[in-house]
């Protein structure tokens, strides 16, 4: 009885922890890439992997996003469901469990009293659940395969191809390993993908071993400094520190190449870097780098740049980023010469429930660094600046009708606009209490030599909760203006996702493409299983 007793009480302790713990964290999208959405929130706010995650838009749910990978302070979801376009800055909602130290130091205790005590059993049998092992781990692997076929077989292309996302940690010490990477391979004018004349296209986009207790941050492998990602990568080693709300660090070791693949010793990289990020609700983050990098035993580049991102509840939110290249080449020498290399700068507010307005700018010069820039003579190096700036008007109207556009001119040679790009938007979420969401984007961009307008349409449907089936068509007139020569392509395309089951996952997307004087179909398909 005394054993029954002290398991019952432990239940209820550990109901009252669950119940009495949880928590609501809220943070915003800062990028959206190629399907993975990227948040403001990480392990530090409590997420865990396979985390449930609603995306909002004035209050209502636009989309459910599923935590894939974690840093400390950032996370990448993938979409799980969305009926409208999940844009950075969108608010992100998710409900997590945070341990209370002295409860699970009283359950710890009692649960040793417990276990001292063997349990009698009366008639009834007794489920013995295992205790966790020495590491966790979870990750996903996907089989991907793509075709394009064209009319003359010599352009034909075949990449047959694996991604591995592996994450490891240990439930003893504050340790984790990561792998991110995909085996590719690429081969031309020909249909089997096991070619023996294909091409290698394989990256290693992260492989590390990093220890963070909260304090010390130790990282060896390639990595990106998660709190100074303008370092770039780096195969090597990282040291960070946090003192409050300033983390200070270092990264040594050598530059990979613009294959990432196995390492090269050509290029030596050493970076400084300190970031803040006050424990308080605006949110603000500001990280700034210092890093050098040698060309064998010359000095290649020396770089300082700075990151920024604050948001406020109140909806205004800020992103900026610049680099500033402090050597350039005169007269055959690497002098001291401090120079903006890019600038960008993005500021939107939500007026209302209806209405969010944003502007940003930009600037950028062509980069040159030692090796690339002392063989080649002063006067053929492009040195001038090149910016533009942006605003963007979006509308959130009743029926779950969203409009958005985007005016982004730049200067140019000839004079300011005369390059431009010009983006609007149109998206429809259950059309009719249909189901059907429906998107459209028109284009229309121009440059000193040529001139380019389209439009895209696609229509989107759930079906029963299993698969998701998107139509779309896309249309493009291109004109050399020189030349008055223009071309018209069409692309029909449709794309399948089923959800198999939790953990599997299968895609497929096919196109028909016909302008530019070819015609080509391409088939893309994934298998993809999360553990």
């Amino acid at each position: 009885m005394r054993g029954r007793a002290i398991a019952i009480v432990l239940m209820l302790i550990s109901a009252q922890a669950l119940l009495g713990q949880m928590k609501e964290i809220t943070g915003t999208v800062t990028y959206v890439a190629a399907g993975t959405v990227y948040t403001s929130l990480g392990r530090e706010s409590g997420l865990k992997d396979s985390t449930i995650v609603y995306v909002k838009s004035k209050g209502d749910t636009v989309g459910v996003l599923q935590v894939i990978a974690l840093s400390s302070k950032s996370s990448a979801c993938k979409i799980v469901r969305s009926s409208r376009e999940i844009s950075v800055g969108n608010v992100i909602v998710a409900r997590v469990y945070v341990e209370s130290p002295k409860l699970v130091a009283e359950i710890g205790a009692m649960g040793a009293v417990a276990a001292s005590k063997p349990p009698r059993v009366s008639g009834t049998s007794t489920r013995i659940v295992a205790p966790p092992g020495p590491f966790e781990i979870g990750g996903r692997v996907s089989a991907q395969y793509f075709a394009q076929r064209y009319d003359n077989a010599l352009y034909n292309t075949t990449q047959p191809g694996v991604v591995v996302n592996l994450h490891a940690r240990s439930t003893d010490i504050p340790l984790k390993f990561t792998l991110y990477s995909n085996l590719r391979t690429l081969s031309y004018g020909r249909t089997s993908p096991f070619s023996r004349g294909s091409h290698n296209q394989s990256r290693l986009y992260n492989l590390s071993l990093e220890y963070d207790d909260g304090v010390n941050d130790i990282a060896l492998g390639r990595i990106i400094p998660a709190v100074a990602p303008t370092v770039g990568y780096i195969d090597g080693t990282m040291y960070a520190r946090k003192l409050g709300i300033l983390t200070l660090g270092t990264t040594l070791g050598y530059q990979p190449s613009y294959a990432l693949r196995g390492v090269s010793t050509e290029y030596k990289k050493i970076a400084l870097f300190a970031s803040v990020q006050p424990a308080d609700s605006t949110n603000l983050t500001i990280s700034s780098a210092y890093a050098r990098t040698y060309y064998h035993s010359y000095l290649d580049r020396e770089v300082v740049s700075a990151n920024v991102m604050w948001y406020s509840p109140e909806g205004l939110q800020v992103y900026g980023y610049s680099e500033f290249d402090l050597r350039q080449m005169s007269n055959g020498e690497f002098i001291l010469s401090p120079q903006l290399t890019s600038l960008f700068m993005n500021v939107s507010y939500r007026a209302t429930e209806m209405l969010t307005l944003g502007i940003g700018t930009d600037a950028s010069r062509p980069l040159y660094t030692f090796s690339a820039a002392r063989f080649t003579p002063d006067s053929l190096r492009e040195t001038g600046l090149r910016s533009g700036i942006s605003t963007t008007v979006s509308l959130y109207l009743p029926g779950g009708v969203m409009v958005s556009n985007t005016f982004y001119p730049r200067s140019s040679e000839s004079r300011f606009a005369s390059v431009y790009s010009n983006y609007t938007t149109l998206g429809i979420s259950n059309l009719l209490t249909s189901g059907v969401s429906v998107r459209s984007s028109f284009n229309l961009n121009a440059n000193e030599y040529s001139s380019s307008k389209g439009f895209t349409v696609s229509v989107q449907r759930n079906i029963v909760e299993l698969a998701d089936v998107n139509i779309r068509y896309q249309q493009n007139i291109y004109t050399l203006k020189n030349y008055a020569d223009r071309h018209l392509s069409r692309t029909v395309g449709a794309d399948v996702m089923l959800m198999l089951t939790r953990q599997l996952g299968f895609m497929m997307s096919y196109d028909i493409l016909k302008g530019y004087g070819i015609s080509s179909n391409s088939l893309f398909g994934e298998l993809s299983m999360r553990f």
